[in-house]
């Protein structure tokens, strides 16, 4: 059985439009071989309302949304926090657990992120 470990961080680059970027959502990739299980993720929004993607990819990837890649999406109402938990075991990354917006502007580099762990 693999050893657990918890990971939590936010986003180190900031969230460009989903045909611009896809960014770590957690701030740092999945470690190699190991595969990572959100369990919660919490998004400021400083602007009008807008959608925001999760999904199991490399961050080169842009315009991402829909599909298999896709685990979560989340509208966020404007000048509030959303904040998700996800029942266990939580969502499965094996690839990337990466941020794309979907709607015009960006989100700033640490206003969204999310925890679980790795096995």
């Amino acid at each position: 059985m693999s050893k657990r470990y918890s990971v939590s961080g936010a986003n180190a680059v900031a969230v460009g439009e989903a045909t611009g970027n896809a960014v770590h959502l957690i701030g740092r990739a999945i470690e190699t071989g190991r595969i990572f299980w959100l369990r919660s993720v919490w998004v400021y929004n400083a602007v009008s309302e807008f959608v925001l993607n999760v999904a199991d990819s490399a961050t080169s990837a842009t315009g991402i949304t829909g599909g298999s890649l896709q685990r979560i999406t989340l509208a966020c109402a404007s000048g509030i926090t959303t904040l998700v938990d996800i029942p266990a075991p939580g969502l499965k990354f094996s690839t990337g657990c990466v941020a794309v917006f979907d709607s015009t502007g960006n989100i700033a580099i640490g206003d969204c992120g999310g925890n679980g762990y790795e096995e």
